[in-house]
């Protein structure tokens, strides 16, 4: 598969010019290329890319896709030489995050601030397995309170950490014990979004996994 920077995929329009280029950040109006196609439509999910997976599960994902669109990168999942692991929260997720930042709707947020929440959850030119996951977090487990960090950085350039239970961090240091692992059966990433399902779906350009937190960078 050809791997490609999905930064690049990103297309910017300036409200101003009438031409576009490729550059990771944006500063458009909206995106360019929304509707357009960029793989031929299929109903076999190795053939289908990142977004046909999020519409086609659209009841699930529908304020992911939002955000995505929001912040310009849903065309960027679409693109057929796109690779990489994308971290989807559900709507549960999404809408939690949204009542915590204090709006109620994905436009609301700051198109700054979605594209950093965007970032955070995709892994660019690396498409992780499931079992590569949960090696990940079994090694998480038995490590220090940040877990197991996953070698990749995410868009936003930073490394995610994985683990399984989330370890409670409000008490003094001499109370914390195994007492302190919240949800030992559940995949952590920075000790506080948690994995919905340990089966990843493997499409055309992605590997995706449904997210029941957001992770907050």
């Amino acid at each position: 598969m050809i791997t490609k920077d999905i930064n690049k995929a990103v297309k910017l329009t300036l409200c101003a010019a009438l031409f576009t280029i490729h550059y990771p950040l944006f500063t458009s109006c909206s995106d360019p290329n929304e509707g357009s196609l960029f793989m031929t439509p299929t109903t076999e999910e190795a053939e289908m890319s990142a977004t046909d997976i999020l519409e086609r599960d659209a009841a699930q994902y529908s304020l992911w896709i939002e955000l995505l669109k929001h912040a310009n990168y849903y065309n960027a999942l679409k693109d057929g030489s796109a690779n990489a692991t994308v971290f989807c929260p559900n709507n549960e997720a999404m809408t939690r995050f949204l009542q915590q930042y204090g709006v109620t709707s994905v436009d609301q947020l700051d198109e700054g601030y979605a594209k950093s929440i965007v970032r955070v959850h995709i892994i660019n030119k690396t498409q992780y397995t499931d079992t590569q996951i949960d090696n990940f977090a079994e090694q998480g487990r038995a490590a220090a309170e940040r877990g197991y960090e996953i070698p990749d950085t995410t868009l936003l350039g930073t490394n995610l950490t994985v683990r399984y239970g989330r370890i409670e961090t409000n008490v003094d240091d001499a109370q914390r014990h195994d007492d302190n692992i919240l949800s030992g059966d559940s995949i952590f990433f920075n000790n506080q979004a948690k994995l919905g399902k340990f089966t990843a779906t493997t499409c055309a350009n992605a590997v995706l996994y449904e997210m029941d937190d957001v992770i907050v960078p």
